[in-house]
Order: structure tokens, then C-alpha cells, then sequence
């Protein structure tokens, strides 16, 4: 089986798991703005949506958009952390 049918099978299930994590602490989503892995960006605006838990899209970033550039992530980190 190609790679790509092995995630597109490996995608196809995981959405159909309908379990929900509750956390019990403040939540920031963030994805780098060219990150390509998967359906991330979707995921990510989908449970912002759901959730109401903010979303934040790192610029010049891909999916380690923490390392990528972490200046701009590290700044979103503190004013998130600051605003509790």
C-alpha cells in the first residue's frame, strides 16, 4: 500500500473517534503558516471553533513552529500566559 493511502486510512479512523478531552487548564491553539502535515490547520481551526479555545497561526513557520520561529511564538506564549 502507498504511503500516502496508509495516512489517508490512518486519517479516515482517527476521525471517527468521537471521544473529548476536557482539560482543566487554559489552552492555545497554534500551527505554523505553512505547515503541510496532514490536516492539521484544519484540526486546529475546527477545534478552535468547537472549543472557543483561541487560535493562533505562527508566521513563517511550518509544523514545529515553536523551533521554527519561536521568537513570535514565544511572544504569543507570554501575552497568552500574562492574560490569565
Amino acid at each position: 500500500m502507498p504511503v500516502s493511502r496508509q495516512i489517508e486510512s490512518a486519517y479516515d479512523e482517527f476521525l471517527k473517534i468521537e471521544d473529548e478531552v476536557q482539560f482543566n487548564c487554559p489552552v492555545l491553539i497554534t500551527y505554523g503558516e505553512y505547515d503541510k502535515t496532514g490536516y492539521v490547520k484544519k484540526y486546529c481551526h475546527n477545534w478552535a471553533k468547537k472549543t472557543g479555545y483561541p487560535l493562533k497561526e505562527i508566521s513563517n513557520a511550518s509544523h514545529n513552529a515553536n523551533y521554527d520561529n519561536y521568537e513570535e511564538f514565544n511572544e504569543l506564549l507570554i501575552s497568552f500566559v500574562q492574560s490569565l
